[in-house]
């Protein structure tokens, strides 16, 4: 497969490097960090654009970009931010009544001091996303109701096996749980996916029918309020996991300001890095894989339809401790046994 120059200007130097076409944005900011020590969540890439209409996200493939114009790198390396932040003037003494004079100062934080949610580019990021995402919007919200977001990949069905239907890889008691969940909660999708792949995939679990209004089995009588892709997911950096695309529910929460919030929001997904940004939101399913030796004994949709029951009545979902949802859950059973014995 043939490589794909990148030539970038930073300060009076020339950065060159050799790509795959499908290597990612993502990739590159890793390699530039190689070269210049500056965080990939400091590196500005002026002058990047696509191919085509849409937003550069750090899952773009170098293939989907226009390389032709030139590019301008803006960044701070580590070790110049450290030197700064070390240089910092030592606060007069007011010992004797002076007024402390206000300083024009701005100090470069330390970003794995500052939490992720409370740094510039983080904050600068979702304001972009909320004011140009749009997603796919299928069903009206019903006020009143909880938000339930799903991922799908691993979560709803294993996307890697291969099978003559989609059934066959569909994660058991799929339906009964839309079905279920839905008299509480209203029911959005994220992936990071395409929009493509999102539709799809639930053509194929036969969730499209139902997620465009059209109930298809009375059976299954629920609705999909939203589709969300790859392109509402930002960047950011910890020095865990360096850097992660994730997904942050403030776009959702401020695109339905008066319906949702941290509250009353939870969100299924196999990957807990995905929700680094809103952590007491998230609950990390079991991932669903190897379906044709699994699917007869994994019943973990049928255990978590319970557990959304369980805590619909509550007044703020972010309070409660997602990652023991068995214990809860096996807590409240037992109590209940007590009762009707």
């Amino acid at each position: 497969m043939d490589t794909q120059k990148v030539v970038l200007k930073w300060n009076k130097q020339e950065l060159a490097f050799d790509l795959q076409p499908t290597q990612t944005v993502s990739e590159l900011k890793s390699l530039i960090y190689e070269q210049t020590h500056i965080l990939p969540d400091r590196q500005k890439l002026m002058g990047l654009k696509l191919k085509t209409s849409g937003v550069i996200t750090n899952t773009t493939t170098i293939d989907e970009l226009n390389l032709s114009a030139k590019i301008m790198l803006m960044g701070t390396p580590e070790e110049s931010i450290t030197e700064l932040n070390s240089s910092k003037p030592v606060q007069p003494d007011l010992s004797e009544g002076q007024e402390e004079e206000q300083q024009d100062t701005t100090w470069i934080e330390d970003p794995d001091t500052v939490p992720l949610d409370k740094r510039e580019e983080v904050r600068m990021k979702l304001e972009r996303r909320v004011n140009t995402y749009q997603g796919k919007i299928l069903n009206e919200p019903r006020p009143g109701k909880k938000l339930l977001v799903l991922d799908i990949d691993y979560t709803l069905f294993d996307h890697r096996s291969a099978a003559e239907t989609g059934v066959e890889l569909m994660r058991p008691y799929l339906h009964e749980f839309l079905t279920t969940a839905y008299e509480h909660y209203d029911i959005g999708i994220w992936s990071a996916t395409s929009m493509k792949w999102i539709e799809s995939k639930m053509k194929l679990l036969g969730i499209e029918g139902i997620s465009q209004g059209r109930t298809t089995n009375t059976e299954h009588n629920y609705k999909i309020v939203f589709y969300m892709d790859s392109g509402a997911m930002i960047s950011v950096y910890t020095k865990e996991f360096g850097l992660q695309d994730v997904k942050p529910l403030p776009v959702i929460w401020e695109k339905y300001p008066t319906l949702y919030s941290a509250k009353n929001t939870i969100m299924f997904d196999d990957v807990s890095r995905n929700f680094l940004l809103n952590p007491l939101n998230g609950l990390k399913i079991r991932p669903f894989k190897r379906a044709h030796f699994t699917r007869t004994t994994d019943r973990e949709l049928f255990h978590l339809t319970q557990y959304l029951v369980m805590i619909a009545q509550h007044d703020d979902l972010s309070k409660l401790d997602h990652r023991r949802w068995e214990q809860m859950l096996e807590r409240q059973q037992f109590i209940e046994r007590r009762k009707t014995n």
